[in-house]
């Protein structure tokens, strides 16, 4: 009489596998991970880096009327360092400034 082999698999394990093999294959045996971050986790990366310099060259001291300039540059560097698509720049550019200008009284 043949052995029976009683196999257990990860319920989502399963649901790749049905859509696709290949994929499953690389997700799950060989740990691969996409290495594409979507937009939204860029706009959030560089308008979070663009506050924090913003914050503390305002606790430094230094006057409000220069800060929007220099916080625009920094993240025009930044966003090579993330190495995103330069439309999400202008489009985080222009909601810091609408911030700035809100804030500057």
């Amino acid at each position: 009489m043949p052995e029976k082999i009683i196999l257990s698999i990860d319920s989502q394990i399963l649901t790749n596998y049905e859509a696709c093999p290949r994929l499953c294959y690389y997700k799950f045996v060989k740990k691969y991970s996409a290495a594409i971050k979507s937009a939204a986790l860029d706009k959030g990366d560089l308008i979070h880096l663009m506050l924090k310099q913003h914050y503390e060259m305002l606790r430094s001291g230094i006057k409000y009327d220069a800060i929007p300039p220099a916080v625009v540059a920094g993240g025009e560097d930044c966003l090579v360092k993330l190495d995103a698509p330069v439309d999400i720049l202008e489009e985080v550019i222009r909601t810091y400034q609408q911030y700035a200008a809100y804030y500057a009284g």
